[in-house]
């Protein structure tokens, strides 16, 4: 008997040996494609394929805006113990985090987005018990939050939490089960169907949830053409924007008007830039100036100060002298401090706290959006 055991340990080891180090994923593409890749491209192999075909879903752990993939491909010889491995990219890499074993029960997750992990419930004989799993970067942890002695009889049946947060109590009763699909049903719905089952798209990205504060600026801005995202499913509201991005999406937002004259004073604004036009008309309407006497600094990040000054003049540069400016790091003699006090009393912005408004901090592209939209 141990002999067949160490030669099933033997086999179960040279098995996985022989998978290699686990793919690369493309970071440019974004996790969107990188996961299709994962799944249907061959980078994922089963860890025993004459058993079951492996399922899959997905479900954002932590909230980045990057969702991990959860795997069930193991069970356990009595046929009763699941286990759901759950991977996670990292600067364009796939890494694994770790295991979710579920004997009998569900993978779940909670309707309250303060409670971002996975729900899990197992059972074992008579006995429940349930854990929430987090991620914290590629850890993941677990929490038992209860347990019961007997789920069959009513009469004994005592779950007994082992968490004093009422709230995660709720976040339990609140679950949903995540659907599970083999690859052969991923490929069968396509798989924009398969990512649809886990967010809801906003704007046709992936990665904005409705709930987000830039949600309703996204819809309006794919809307009326300001922006397309990033790549095929997102958005990227996290992203820095450049200066070329920016003066584009204002370009784009108020109509795309055609500039008066074709000569840009320039030299890092190449004719076939996608923003050559944008630039024009930005000179022409006095909105910038560039960064020096001959340089835009398209590639540069596009900072907050920048940012609402270039709205501020687009809009005419209207004068707020009532308008009141708390913020401790914008001197009145700032060139952006009439910019930051009309921005303010138009409600486009409230700044980073009640005292700064981070001049000098890099604006992304969903605060972007968001300065638009409310600046219309």
């Amino acid at each position: 008997m141990k002999k067949r055991v160490f030669s099933l340990i033997l086999a179960v080891l040279l098995c996985i040996s022989s998978l290699g180090a686990l793919p690369t994923a493309d970071a440019a593409e974004g996790w969107f494609a990188a996961w299709r890749s994962f799944v249907l491209g061959g980078g994922y192999h089963s860890v025993d394929p004459s058993r079951h075909d492996p399922s899959f879903c997905l479900h954002d752990l932590n909230r980045d805006g990057v969702p991990e993939l959860l795997v069930f491909d193991a069970v356990s010889n009595n046929g009763s113990g699941y286990s759901h491995t759950v991977y996670t990219l990292r600067a364009g890499k796939v890494v694994e985090c770790g295991s979710l074993r579920t004997m009998g029960g569900d993978v779940c997750r909670s309707i309250d987005s303060a409670y971002p992990g996975i729900f899990t419930d197992c059972y074992y004989h008579y006995a429940h018990w349930a854990d929430y799993f987090t991620l914290d970067g590629t850890t993941l942890t677990q929490n038992q939050i209860l347990m019961s002695n007997n789920r069959n009889d009513p009469k004994v049946y005592v779950e007994t939490f082992h968490t004093q947060d009422s709230k995660l109590d709720q976040a339990y009763q609140n679950r949903i089960t995540l659907g599970q699909y083999t690859q052969q049903e991923i490929r069968e719905m396509g798989w924009d169907t398969f990512v649809g089952m886990y967010f809801k798209p906003c704007g046709g990205f992936y990665d904005v949830y409705p709930t987000d504060y830039y949600a309703p600026a996204v819809s309006w801005a794919v809307d009326r053409g300001v922006t397309s995202g990033v790549d095929e499913g997102l958005f990227g509201p996290n992203e820095v924007c450049t200066r070329a991005q920016t003066v584009t999406f204002l370009w784009r937002a108020a109509g795309e008007p055609a500039p008066r004259s074709r000569s840009c004073p320039f030299a890092d604004v190449p004719k076939n830039a996608y923003y050559y036009d944008a630039v024009l008309w930005a000179v022409e309407n006095k909105i910038t100036s560039g960064t020096g006497a001959s340089t835009f600094g398209p590639n540069e990040p596009c900072v907050r100060a920048q940012v609402v000054t270039f709205l501020y003049r687009a809009a005419g540069e209207p004068r707020i002298p009532d308008a009141p400016l708390y913020f401790r790091d914008v001197p009145p003699s700032a060139y952006y401090a009439e910019a930051v006090r009309w921005a303010v009393a138009k409600r486009i912005t409230a700044g980073t706290s009640d005292t700064t408004f981070s001049p000098m901090d890099p604006c992304t592209r969903a605060q972007i959006v968001t300065f638009l939209y409310r600046s219309r």
